[in-house]
């Protein structure tokens, strides 16, 4: 099942590595969402090697700035 995300999260998703690989569905490329706080700050537990733009260390924990992998949760809770 391909993922639809809006043209418009996805022209602000300009750093991507993967090429929305995230959006085939199969789940590659996506961090394992741990924490969403009021749909804001979303924390994620990075694969080891995986090389990202939209990854934010913070207060130990990792967050994901990626506007596309934000609204793959908010629209599917994946």
């Amino acid at each position: 099942m391909r993922l639809e995300i809006n043209d418009i999260v996805l022209n602000n998703t300009t750093r991507c590595r993967k090429k929305f690989a995230c959006l085939s569905g199969s789940g590659q490329c996506l961090c394992k969402l741990t924490f969403c706080f009021h749909g804001k700050s979303y924390f994620i537990k990075p694969e080891a090697d995986l090389l990202c733009n939209y990854k934010v260390s913070f207060a130990g924990s990792v967050m994901c700035s990626c506007p596309t992998r934000k609204e793959i949760y908010n629209q599917y809770r994946i």
